[in-house]
């Protein structure tokens, strides 16, 4: 025997007019391929057939092994943007869009060819693939339990697809209990439609835009299939309102596990500046020099502190302004202000373990007259913080929050310098790079001396900015 395509052959069926029926008859199509995969390809793949049919065999039997990729791929794609995994390559990067592109290609020339071949299809119902192709991507979570059930359930019950005999005479489902279906599954598509939003959101804010489409199918599927879902097991059940109370529940962790995740992309980022530069030409980066994290993760917790230079260059520096130094000489970038914010936010997350030690660095000498002059820093902080700031702040109050920077507000890297520039209730705004701001930031860090860092932080996360 030999298959034979036979195009002008029409074998006319009803669809499941129900979201319920059509996820069932779905998960018994997946389920059934599986079972027959496990039964078939063994002896397939060892016979003597050629390695192209034995491959054709494969992805035939395999096919519905799509759907639980597909939902490990949206689990996963979180994980990997705050691991830095999406962000590290831009050739991977394009490599996966091409062949999320080239995946999604073959499902629609299949739906299209049909609408060629069909007399009556016409180019017009050709208009309804993008539906098709978010109902079909919607479908993932149902179809994935069908496809693991095939491998460790044991239920081989024959689940009909429920029809309603709706055709051009017309017909109705509404009202009839055999339309009724689970609204669990929809509870989970939703969600998973909402964490898709979100991941798209994410990869959007991080420039990721090769993979936003794809992201943007996702959320599409998952929150057209869980609406229906609901709709259609409970009628009578106003759908805005269940969505409303899903995302109020979802949405306070989620803003916040945003946060972190930009947060923890801001570190990456500043370990590539730190161990690599960005001119081939000339490729010694800050890592060549100070290679030793014993030396450097100290750095964080002494800042502000004198900064040795030729006179008359000597002065009170915070962390950025120095990271930002270096940068501008050694990197000799247009803006070093970006690369200098994520080199200090790497610095900071390497140190959160010690205290804070203004002026002083664990291993390293310190120099009286340095000291003095951080004291005279702090003073001088201490004045311009009372004319600008104290009429709506007071430093104990204000002091904490100065450990929650760098950081990322309004999908923008910021450090506490540029915070503070921009942050001007009264007088000439500071220059992030100038001794005035060194000095307003000695004097809030003063009252922070001999705490964790990391213990500080987390305080002043809780209390807020």
């Amino acid at each position: 025997w030999r298959i034979v395509y036979l195009p002008e052959l029409v074998c006319p069926a009803e669809l499941p007019v129900v979201i319920s029926g059509f996820k069932s008859q779905q998960r018994r199509w997946a389920k059934g391929s599986i079972q027959t995969a496990l039964k078939l390809l063994p002896r397939a793949l060892s016979s003597r057939l050629s390695l192209w049919t034995k491959y054709q065999a494969f992805v035939h039997l395999t096919y519905y092994m799509i759907h639980p990729l597909m939902v490990v791929v949206v689990l996963l794609s979180v994980p990997a943007l705050a691991a830095g995994a999406l962000a590290r390559s831009t050739g991977a990067v394009v490599f996966a869009s091409v062949i999320f592109a080239l995946a999604s290609i073959g499902p629609a020339c299949v739906l299209i060819y049909a609408q060629k071949v069909l007399p009556e299809g016409g180019w017009r119902r050709a208009l309804w693939l993008p539906s098709i192709m978010v109902i079909g991507v919607g479908l993932a979570w149902s179809t994935s339990l069908a496809v693991l059930s095939a491998f460790w359930g044991r239920d081989l019950h024959f689940v009909r697809t429920p029809k309603f005999g709706i055709g051009p005479r017309g017909g109705q489902w509404r009202g009839k209990g055999y339309a009724g279906g689970r609204p669990w599954g929809g509870m989970v598509e939703l969600g998973l439609g909402l964490y898709c939003a979100w991941t798209a959101w994410l990869v959007a804010s991080h420039g990721l835009y090769g993979v936003l489409p794809f992201m943007l199918l996702y959320t599409a599927g998952f929150l057209t299939v869980g609406a229906l879902t609901l709709l259609h097991a409970m009628p009578g059940l106003p759908a805005a309102l269940a969505l409303v109370a899903l995302a109020g529940v979802l949405a306070p962790g989620g803003a916040r596990a945003a946060d972190e995740i930009q947060a923890r992309s801001l570190v990456i980022e500043g370990e590539r500046w730190w161990t690599r530069s960005p001119d081939p030409a000339a490729p010694v980066a800050c890592a060549t020099c100070h290679h030793d994290l014993t030396d450097v993760r100290g750095w964080m917790a002494g800042f502000p502190k004198v900064k040795p230079s030729p006179p008359p260059h000597t002065r009170v520096m915070t962390l950025l302004q120095a990271n930002a130094e270096a940068v501008a000489r050694h990197y000799r970038l247009p803006d070093a202000l970006p690369a200098a914010t994520a080199i200090t936010a790497y610095l900071t997350a390497l140190g959160a373990d010690l205290p804070i030690s203004p002026g002083m660095s664990p291993g390293q000498p310190v120099f009286p007259a340095r000291i003095r002059a951080l004291d005279e820093s702090v003073r001088r902080g201490a004045s311009v913080f009372a004319a600008r700031c104290r009429s709506c702040h007071r430093p104990p109050e204000v002091a904490p929050a100065v450990l929650t920077f760098p950081r990322v507000s309004h999908d923008r890297a910021q450090s506490l310098e540029t915070f503070l520039a921009d942050h001007r209730p009264s007088g000439r705004p500071l220059d992030w790079a100038g001794q005035e701001m060194a000095d307003v930031v000695a004097h809030l860090v003063a009252g922070l001396a001999g705490r964790p860092v990391a213990a500080r932080m987390e305080q002043a996360r809780q209390e807020g900015p």
